[in-house]
């Protein structure tokens, strides 16, 4: 390597370390903001099961599979697609009952087949109508409903606004009270929280009532400004 293009190497390496000296020697103030913002669900995930116990893990098998096929002809017939029904689980397991609890009934070891579906709608479609209809076709295990947005990026791109609109007053804030002025935005990170909400409903009833409320969207960033000297 030619002398010169070895010192050119060692100013840059040099300029470098003390611009990164330079940097960590700034005065900084660091604040947090929080945004929030609100939608209406526009899809809901249902997860449909049918449980079924016999002595012979054939027979617990074969019944839950014609149970497990009424339903899902059910929910077509309620207009749900074919491409929106997925099988989510399947097991076979034997029930054992417990000697220390037994009290000398006619409970007897069997074995247990649970058969699971997910399945996803829009909400203008006639939720009530899809879970009634499964459920009266056999769907005996109802253990989950979620509400969601397809496409929450609007939404978090608003609740982010706000979030730096948050952390620039408070920047303000607490630079007026230290009695020092903002220098430049040295660095920001950013962070959400979105999740589905999960809906209670009352399944001894027809024409079960799901209600889809709202859902809430939360974004926060942390900001760092440098103190102008």
């Amino acid at each position: 390597m030619k002398i010169w293009q070895m010192l050119s190497i060692l100013l840059v390496l040099a300029l470098a370390q003390a611009a990164g000296a330079e940097e960590e020697d700034v005065s900084r103030i660091v604040v947090t903001g929080d945004g929030t913002s609100k939608a209406t669900p526009d899809m809901i995930t249902m997860t449909l099961g049918v449980e079924t116990r016999d002595e012979s893990a054939v027979a617990a098998a074969a019944e839950n599979a014609e149970m497990m096929n009424r339903t899902i002809q059910a929910l077509l017939y309620a207009g749900v697609e074919s491409r929106e029904i997925q099988t989510t689980g399947y097991s076979i397991s034997r029930y054992e009952p417990d000697s220390d609890l037994y009290d000398g009934g006619d409970e007897t070891p069997a074995f247990v087949v649970v058969n699971q579906i997910t399945i996803a709608l829009n909400l203008t479609e006639d939720v009530e109508a899809v879970l009634d209809a499964a459920i009266d076709a056999g769907s005996n295990k109802v253990t989950g409903l979620a509400f969601g947005i397809r496409d929450p990026s609007p939404y978090m791109d608003e609740a982010l606004v706000e979030a730096v609109q948050d952390a620039i007053s408070n920047a303000h804030v607490v630079a007026s009270a230290a009695g020092v002025e903002l220098g430049p935005i040295l660095e920001i990170t950013e962070g959400y929280s979105y999740q589905p909400t999960r809906a209670m409903a009352d399944f001894a009833f027809s024409q079960t009532p799901v209600m889809p409320g709202e859902l809430e969207m939360s974004a926060s960033v942390t900001m760092t400004y440098a103190i102008a000297e």
